[in-house]
């Protein structure tokens, strides 16, 4: 479980490492700059909530049988998958104050942590 939560936080630091870079470069192409912003802002929140999400429905599945943890992990799955179009339909409606591009690099932000993870491992949290 230890292993589990040090890659947990190793991957929500990937998350806001990635989207530091990108915040920047969104900003400086888009018109206007704080509509970037507040797409990745909350697109990189979102990533993180899931990733809180996948780890607490994975320790839940563990300790099931194969059957219903498999049930559980579609279930978890499926719930993301419905949060993830609600905030891109919500940016949608309110897209003259947030970006969807910014969202949608945002939510890409915890793909691009987990190719990172190996490098994570290396320089991640250490304690806890």
């Amino acid at each position: 479980m230890e292993t589990a939560r040090k890659s947990l936080y190793n991957l929500i630091l990937g998350i806001w490492i990635v989207a530091v870079p990108v915040t920047i470069v969104g900003m400086l192409l888009s018109d206007p700059p704080l509509k970037f912003l507040w797409g990745e802002l909350i697109g990189s929140v979102v990533s993180t909530g899931f990733a809180f999400h996948i780890y607490h429905t994975l320790d839940i599945a563990l300790d099931l049988d194969s059957d219903h943890a498999a049930s559980r992990a579609r279930q978890g799955s499926m719930i993301r998958s419905l949060v993830t179009m609600g905030v891109l339909l919500i940016g949608i409606f309110l897209r003259e104050y947030i970006s969807v591009i910014g969202i949608f690099t945002g939510l890409l932000g915890l793909k691009v942590s987990v190719y990172l993870q190996p490098l994570m491992e290396k320089i991640g949290v250490k304690g806890t």
